[in-house]
């Protein structure tokens, strides 16, 4: 088989991959190109062909699949709250009027909903932040 065949049909998959990003035909295309390496250097028949391009596939979907799989990892070591930057802040508690539990506080004029850790606050009580659950914050007084 002749080895232009395979450096243009993985040009064409790189390219299709670059206009697209479906994922796989980058690693399609790489295995292309490189059958068509191990053609230039040796003819080979149509069977032996399959198998090199076969082997070169299973090798690129691999490093393919580390190497997503190692930048999936990445994100997933990002909170899923993006303020878990505030824990230990210090606020004052503010109590909403006419609501017996519930308030707020206020962090660089930004209002949060609050969740007690189960201790009883009244307006003005200084407050440290101690977690976030559910878009809320959860406070304990300060000591």
């Amino acid at each position: 088989m002749d080895y232009f065949l395979f450096y243009f049909m993985g040009i064409v998959c790189i390219s299709l991959e670059l206009i697209f990003s479906l994922f796989f035909l980058l690693w399609i295309g790489a295995a292309l190109m490189m059958t068509g390496f191990t053609l230039w250097l040796s003819p080979l028949t149509i069977s032996q062909t399959m198998v090199f391009f076969g082997g070169y596939l299973t090798f690129f979907l691999g490093v393919g699949r580390l190497y997503y799989n190692k930048k999936q990892a990445k994100i997933d070591e990002t909170p899923t709250v993006p303020f878990h930057y505030l824990i230990g802040a210090e606020a004052i508690y503010y109590q909403e009027d006419g609501i017996l539990e519930g308030g707020y506080i206020l962090i660089n004029d930004v209002r949060w909903r609050v969740k007690s850790s189960g201790q009883k606050m009244s307006h003005g009580t200084p407050v440290v932040i101690m977690a976030i659950q559910d878009n809320h914050v959860v406070v304990e007084p300060r000591i």
